[in-house]
């Protein structure tokens, strides 16, 4: 400032960038028999768009699911690691092109598989048909772990006003998406 002789400030960009990894679960069972076909494509339409707006926002994400993938050597794809950029994003939207849903195992396991590898303070995306108590019981987990989980509902369910409601109670935000539309608005 006095060799200048005008106010100067110095601004500070933060030196970390915190990571999203985006969690489809596309395990038929979680998703209501007489809507299963359409809410488990409104799942990989909302993993497509959080994933886009997130590499958008020029940051860092990552994708799992437990669906089907037919070019994958073990039938399921290889987690995809968080990274930044078109081509990135390119890569997450070729699988969620070719993926499908099929009965699997539990996707509490595979939340609690993957969430030791993430550092903390990542932004877990968990989009699925329902949350029954062992997949709120490994968010609440997550929460402890440092680790920032956000509940996507997508179809109908009977039990998705309830799981809102704990997942207030635990600090986990909760989003129901029903169709296209909801996403749109949000």
């Amino acid at each position: 400032t006095a060799t200048t002789g005008r106010m100067q400030t110095k601004l500070f960009e933060p030196s970390i960038a915190l990571e999203t990894m985006v969690m489809l679960d596309l395990n038929l069972n979680d998703y209501q028999l007489r809507t299963r076909y359409e809410a488990t494509e409104l799942a990989i339409v909302v993993a497509a768009s959080l994933a886009s707006w997130v590499i958008g926002k020029r940051q860092s994400t990552g994708f799992i699911t437990n669906g089907l993938d037919q070019l994958s050597a073990h039938s399921q794809p290889i987690p995809i690691p968080p990274r930044k950029g078109r081509a990135h994003l390119m890569r997450i939207l070729e699988v969620l092109a070719r993926i499908r849903a099929v009965e699997t195992d539990p996707f509490p396991a595979l939340i609690r598989q993957q969430r030791v590898h993430l550092p903390w303070g990542t932004t877990l995306l968990i989009i699925t048909g329902s949350a029954e108590q062992p997949l709120l019981d490994e968010l609440i987990q997550a929460r402890r772990a440092g680790i920032n989980p956000v509940l996507i509902l997508c179809g109908e369910h009977p039990n998705h006003r309830q799981t809102a409601q704990i997942g207030k109670m635990f600090d986990i935000p909760v989003h129901i998406f029903r169709s296209e539309k909801d996403l749109d608005i949000w």
